[in-house]
């Protein structure tokens, strides 16, 4: 469900981000401007027109072990995940164009 949400979401946006979506951690940010723009979606004078932004935020397995309660520990450099591995990610996932800015 996720996959095909961000699908639509990316064709939306005509697969098409600049680089500074993307932030040090490998989180990625970004805005949409109509809700209509989505498939399958019409709109609906109740709620008007509204836009909404999309944070994703990739992690490896294995980081659960700083949100747990009990042994709490720091996730090592090494294993979180970078703003060049993120960008690279979706590239190959999802075949994003990731225009410098």
């Amino acid at each position: 469900m996720v996959n095909s949400f961000l699908k639509d979401a990316f064709w939306v946006r005509e697969s098409i981000l600049p680089e500074y979506s993307f932030d040090a951690q490998g989180n990625l940010s970004f805005g949409i401007s109509d809700y209509t723009d989505f498939p399958n979606q019409k709109y609906d004078p109740d709620i008007g027109i509204f836009g909404m932004d999309i944070n994703v935020v990739l992690e490896r397995p294995g980081h659960r072990v700083s949100r747990k309660r009990r042994n709490k520990s720091r996730i090592p450099k090494s294993h979180m995940i970078g703003r060049d591995e993120s960008k690279e990610w979706f590239v190959d996932k999802f075949g994003l164009n990731i225009v410098e800015d």
